[in-house]
C-alpha cells in the first residue's frame, strides 16, 4: 500500500486523536417507571429506550440490557478541533487528555486515570472534528464512579491538575501529534483541505495542527477553553447493559443534575465544501504520482444518505468489474473520507500504472462509476451489485448495536438527529424501502464528475520528507511521580483466591459437540441482535510448512470455485445477496476462515463459508500469480528489508532453525521452490473435518444452525473425487516446541530517515503460551504494561509503551514508539521499569492489582458475538479446547504472587531478550547510548523506492 494510500485511509481516523475504548441490545425491556421521565423512547421494537433532559440541559439516555452484566456509560461533549481558538490547534484533543489527569478527590488523592484502572474492563476517549467523546465499561458496582468523574469533567477547576502533570500531558500530545501527524500523508491531506474547504472554514485546519501552538498552550488557555465548552447543556450521557433505568436516574440526579446550567458557547458554521468538476494539481514530495477524486455526501440522517451509503459501495464494485487487467491504467483505486459530520467527502484515490498514465487511469475509474450507475443496466445487472451492498449497510447498522461497548457510542449518534430520533429502526427501516433505482439515481447524481474534485499529487523532485513545526523542548521533569496503585488494593488479597460467582458470563444458551465426521462445533447464542459471527479453524497453519514457507498462506487464499459449476456459483451468489462478509488468517498453528452475517441469511452464510472451505478447488495459474505478485514486491529493496529485519529479529530471538522463527521469504529464488502440487498437498494432509472445529456466536437460532453445519461442513457431497475432507486425520500430534536458544546478538539497529519517531521492541522468548504457565505468564504481562505505562504517564516521553503476551510467536514483548529527542531516556525508563519488576518492589500489591485486571479481562466477552467468538478460537488456534478459557480463568482467580515471581526470574532474563531499534539516526543513536546497550548489530539503512 502506497504511503499517500495509508494516509488518504487513515484520514477518518485523523479526525479521532486521542485514546479509544467496546456489545447488543435485548429484548423488549418491561416498562420501568421513571420519576417524571420525560419520555420513553421505542427501539425498533427490540428494546426501549429512556430519556431525561436536565433542567441544566444535559441529556440521559438509558438503553437497559437484561442479557448482560457489563454496563457501558459514555459521554458525548459537543467540541472538537473545530472549536480549537485560533492560534491554539490541538485544544479540544488535550483538554481530552487532561481530563484523565484530574484528582478524584482533591489535591493528592488518586487521578481519574489510575481509578479506572481499577474501575472499569476498558475505559477510553476520541477527539474528532465534531465531538470529543469518553467511554467507561464495567460492572453495575462501577457505574457510580463513571458518574462521578463525568461530574468532575463538567466542574473542571482551573488550579486542579499540577503544573508538572500539566506539562508532561501536553508532551504525551504533542507526543502522539507527531507520532501520527508528520510526513507526506498529512502533507498532502493538509492541501487537499485547503483546495476544498474555503477560507476560514473549521474543517479547513491542518489535520494533526502545529507542534508549536500546541506547546504555547497554557492553564489559563485551557480555563478558558473549558469554560466555553465543557458545560452541562453540551453533554449527553448514555447508559446501556444491565441497568436498571429507575437507579440510573438517581444517580444521574445525584452527581449531574445539580450541576450549573450555562449557555453553551456559539460554535462556528460549518458551510459546504468547494467543489466545481475542476482538476488541480498540487505538487508533494511524493514518489509516484497518485490522484483523489472527491465528492460531496449527504449529511447522516439526510434523505438521501441510505441510498448514498449503498450507492458507495455499488461504486466500488463497478470499478472492481470495470478496470483492471492487462490493457486497464488503473494500478489501485481505493475510499478515503475527509470532512467532518456536517461536511462529509468521500474520496476515490487513483494509481496508475505508469507515471504519464494518471489522466488515463483517472478517466478509466470515471467511466466505471458512470457505468455502474448508468440507467442502460438492466435491472437484474444492478441488483446483482445494489442488493449485497444494502444488506452489508444492514449488517453495520445491527454490528454498531450488537456490542454493549459501540453500542454508547452508537446512540449518541442517534441522539444528534435532527427532530425525533428513529434510532437504528429508522435507518433500517430507510433500507427496507431502498430501491435499487433509487439508489442508483442518487450515486448517478452525486457521483459525477461535474460535481466531484480531482486533485493530482505529482512528485515536486524533492527526497526531504516534510517536517511539522516543532517548538523548542520546554518540559523539564520535576520530582518523579510514580505511576500509584489504586488505595484500596490490600497486599493480603494476593495470598487469597478471587470469587468468581458474581462474574460468569450470561450466556442466552449453548450447545458443543462432535460430529461423526470427527468436526467440533461450538455454538453460543449471546444476543437478541440478528447479527452471528462464524469462524472455522483448520489445525494448520505455518509450523506444518516450514520447509516451504508460504504454503500455509497458499493453501487459505489461492483457492477458488471451480469454473462452470452452477452449484457453487448459485451458493455464492446467495452468500453475497445476503452481505456476507468473508477472510482468512493464517497463523503458527491454525487458520482461520471467518464470515460476519445477518442471522436471517444463517444458511446462506453457513453455505457459503462451506463452499469456499471444504469444496473450491486451487484455480489454474493461481499460484504462479501469487509467486509473481509476491515477486514483484520482492524485487524492491524495501520489500527484501522488510522480510531480512522479520527473520534477523526471529532469528536471534529464538535461535537458528526454532520453529518459532518460521522464515519469511526474502528473495525470488526461493518462490520458484513453490509448486500447485505443494499446496494441494498440504491441503489434502491438513483441510479435514476431524481437523477442523466451527464456533458460531451471536443471535441465531443454534438448531438451524447445526442443521446447516452439518449438511455443509459435517457430512457435506463432495463434488471434488479427491478431496480428503471426511478422511480421518492420521498425522501424529505436533510436538512441543523446545526451549528458544538466543544468540550472542542483545539488540539490532536499523536507521530509517522517514521514521519520526523511534520505536523500540523488547523481546522475552518463550516456547508456549498455551500451557500450564499461561496464567502466571497473563498476570506478569500485565503487571510490566503498568510498570512500562511510566515512560508515557510520569515522562511524557510517548504516546504509549506497552506490555503484551504474544501467543503466535510467543514472547513476552514490551515496547512502544518514543520521542526520537528522547529516545535514550524513554528506553533507558523501560528497562528500568522490568528491573522493578525483577526487584519485586511492592510486589504483593502490584500482583493482586494485575490478577484482577486480568480476571475482569477474560470474563463477559459474551454481548459482543465477535469478541466472545475471537476468545473461543484463540483456545482452538493453540490447539486447545474451547472450554480452555473456563480453565484459565479459574487458575486466575486460584494465583499465588510465588507462581508469577517464578516466571519473572525464568522469562524476564536479560541475558535471553532481544531488543529492536528503528528511526532516524539520532533517535537510534540516542536508545544505544542513553540505555547502554551493547552486543549490537546494525542491520542497513532502509531504502524507500519509488512507490514506498
Amino acid at each position: 500500500m502506497s504511503r499517500l494510500r495509508r494516509g488518504l485511509l487513515l484520514a477518518t481516523l485523523l479526525g479521532t486523536a486521542g485514546a479509544c475504548a467496546s456489545a447488543g441490545v435485548g429484548e423488549r425491556a418491561q416498562e420501568v417507571a421513571l420519576p417524571k421521565p420525560d419520555r420513553a423512547l421505542d427501539l425498533a421494537q427490540s428494546g426501549t429506550g429512556y430519556l431525561k433532559v436536565f433542567d441544566n440541559g444535559l441529556k440521559l439516555f438509558v438503553v437497559p440490557d437484561p442479557n448482560t452484566r457489563l454496563v457501558q456509560l459514555d459521554v458525548r461533549q459537543a467540541v472538537g478541533t473545530r472549536d480549537d481558538p485560533a492560534g491554539k490547534s490541538g485544544m479540544a484533543h488535550f483538554v481530552e487528555h487532561l481530563m484523565f489527569q484530574l484528582p478524584t478527590a482533591g489535591a493528592g488523592s488518586p487521578k481519574v486515570m489510575s481509578e479506572l484502572q481499577r474501575r472499569s474492563l476498558g475505559f477510553n476517549a476520541y477527539t474528532s472534528n465534531d465531538e470529543t467523546h469518553y467511554m467507561h465499561t464495567g460492572t453495575l458496582d462501577d457505574l457510580e464512579a463513571y458518574f462521578e468523574y463525568t461530574a468532575l469533567r463538567l466542574g473542571y477547576g482551573c488550579d486542579v491538575v499540577s503544573d508538572e502533570a500539566f506539562l508532561r500531558e501536553r508532551e504525551v500530545v504533542r507526543n502522539e501529534h507527531r507520532w501520527r501527524g508528520e510526513g507526506v500523508d498529512i502533507f498532502v491531506l493538509d492541501r487537499v483541505l485547503e483546495l476544498v474547504f474555503p477560507e476560514g472554514h473549521p474543517y479547513r485546519r491542518p489535520v494533526m495542527g502545529k507542534d508549536h501552538e500546541l506547546a504555547s498552550i497554557t492553564r489559563e488557555d485551557v480555563c478558558g477553553f473549558v469554560g466555553q465548552h465543557y458545560n452541562a447543556s453540551q453533554a449527553s450521557v448514555v447508559v446501556t447493559g444491565g441497568v436498571d433505568p429507575g437507579a440510573v436516574l438517581e444517580l444521574a440526579r445525584e452527581h449531574l443534575e445539580r450541576l450549573p446550567k450555562r449557555p453553551a458557547a456559539a460554535r462556528a458554521k460549518v458551510g459546504r465544501p468547494t467543489l466545481t468538476g475542476q482538476k488541480v494539481q498540487i505538487k508533494a514530495p511524493v514518489k509516484k504520482p497518485t490522484a483523489i477524486i472527491l465528492f460531496e455526501e449527504p449529511r447522516r440522517f439526510s434523505r438521501d444518505y441510505a441510498a448514498a451509503l449503498a450507492a458507495r459501495t455499488t461504486m466500488f464494485m463497478a470499478i472492481g468489474v470495470y478496470t483492471g487487467g492487462p490493457t486497464s491504467f488503473v494500478d489501485n483505486a481505493y475510499p478515503a473520507s475527509l470532512g467532518g459530520k456536517l461536511s462529509p467527502l468521500f474520496g476515490v484515490g487513483v494509481e496508475s500504472k505508469r507515471a504519464g498514465q494518471l489522466d488515463a487511469a483517472v478517466d478509466e475509474v470515471m467511466t466505471a462509476i458512470t457505468r455502474g450507475f448508468s440507467p442502460e443496466l438492466k435491472d437484474k445487472e444492478y441488483a446483482a451489485a445494489y442488493d449485497p451492498a444494502r444488506q452489508r449497510v444492514r449488517l453495520q447498522v445491527l454490528s454498531s448495536i450488537a456490542s454493549v461497548t459501540s453500542r454508547a457510542d452508537t446512540f449518541a449518534d442517534y441522539l444528534e438527529q435532527p427532530g425525533a430520533p428513529g434510532f437504528h429502526g429508522a435507518e433500517l427501516a430507510a433500507l427496507d424501502e431502498l430501491t435499487a433505482v433509487r439508489a442508483q439515481e442518487v450515486g448517478r447524481y452525486l457521483f459525477t464528475r461535474e460535481r466531484a474534485m480531482i486533485v493530482e499529487v505529482i512528485p515536486d523532485g524533492s527526497e526531504d520528507k516534510p517536517k511539522a513545526e516543532r517548538a523548542s523542548f520546554d518540559y523539564t521533569r520535576g520530582e518523579e511521580e510514580a505511576l500509584s496503585l489504586p488505595d484500596d488494593i490490600d497486599p493480603a488479597e494476593a495470598h487469597r483466591p478471587l470469587p468468581l460467582d458474581a462474574l460468569g458470563a450470561m450466556i442466552l444458551a449453548t450447545s458443543e459437540g462432535k460430529f461423526e465426521s470427527g468436526l467440533r462445533v461450538m455454538l453460543v447464542r449471546s444476543s437478541q441482535i440478528p447479527v452471528m459471527e462464524v469462524q472455522v479453524i483448520v489445525g494448520a497453519g505455518e509450523v506444518d510448512a516450514r520447509a516451504q514457507p508460504m504454503i500455509a498462506t497458499l493453501a487459505a487464499g489461492a483457492y477458488g470455485l471451480r469454473e462452470g459449476n452452477r452449484d457453487a456459483q448459485t451458493l455464492m451468489e446467495y452468500f453475497n445477496y445476503a452481505g456476507g462478509i468473508y477472510g482468512w488468517d493464517v497463523g503458527a498453528l491454525s487458520t482461520t476462515f471467518v464470515s460476519r452475517g445477518l442471522s436471517i441469511y444463517l444458511d446462506f452464510i453457513i453455505a457459503g463459508v462451506g463452499e469456499r472451505v471444504v469444496q473450491a478447488e486451487y484455480r489454474t495459474g493461481a499460484i504462479e500469480m501469487w509467486k509473481q505478485g509476491r515477486g514483484e514486491a520482492l524485487r524492491k529493496t524495501h520489500g527484501q528489508q522488510e522480510a531480512a529485519r522479520i527473520n534477523a529479529f526471529h532469528t536471534a530471538l529464538y535461535g537458528p532453525g526454532h520453529p518459532h522463527v518460521r522464515e519469511v521469504i526474502a528473495d525470488r529464488k526461493a518462490l520458484r521452490s513453490l509448486s500447485l502440487a505443494d499446496v494441494e498437498r498440504y491441503r489434502q494432509t491438513h483441510y479435514r473435518a476431524s481437523n477442523t472445529t466451527v464456533i458460531v456466536t451471536g443471535g441465531f437460532d443454534i438448531e438451524l444452525a447445526k442443521a446447516y453445519i452439518e449438511r455443509f461442513f459435517g457430512a457435506p457431497k463432495l463434488r471434488d473425487g479427491r478431496s480428503t475432507w471426511l478422511t480421518p486425520l492420521a498425522d501424529e500430534a505436533r510436538p512441543t516446541p523446545p526451549e528458544p536458544q538466543p544468540g550472542a546478538i542483545r539488540a539490532l539497529t536499523e536507521i530509517d530517515k522517514e521514521r519520526v519517531q523511534t520505536t523500540v521492541t523488547i523481546g522475552f522468548p518463550l516456547a508456549e503460551v498455551y500451557g500450564p504457565r499461561h496464567a502466571a505468564l497473563q498476570v506478569m504481562a500485565e503487571m510490566l504494561d503498568f510498570e512500562v505505562g511510566a515512560v508515557r504517564h510520569t515522562m511524557g516521553a510517548s504516546y504509549g509503551v506497552y506490555g503484551r503476551l504474544d501467543d503466535d510467536r510467543p514472547q513476552v514483548a514490551v515496547g512502544g514508539a518514543l520521542d526520537s529527542a528522547r529516545a535514550g531516556e524513554g528506553l533507558a525508563a523501560i528497562r528500568a521499569a522490568i528491573q522493578r519488576l525483577r526487584d519485586g518492589e511492592d510486589f504483593d500489591r502490584r500482583f493482586a492489582f494485575a490478577r484482577r485486571n486480568v480476571l475482569r479481562a477474560l470474563i463477559d466477552v459474551q454481548s459482543d458475538p465477535k469478541a466472545l467468538a475471537d476468545q473461543l478460537a484463540r483456545a482452538v488456534r493453540n490447539g486447545r479446547s474451547y472450554r480452555y478459557f473456563d480453565e484459565l480463568t479459574r487458575d486466575v482467580a486460584n494465583l499465588t504472587p510465588a507462581a508469577v515471581q517464578a516466571e519473572i526470574a525464568r522469562v524476564l532474563d536479560e541475558r535471553r531478550s532481544v531488543t529492536l531499534v528503528q528511526g532516524p539516526a539520532e533517535g537510534v543513536a540516542g536508545a544505544v547510548t542513553g540505555a547502554g546497550l551493547t552486543q549490537v548489530q546494525a542491520l542497513p539503512e532502509v531504502v524507500h523506492d519509488e512507490d514506498d
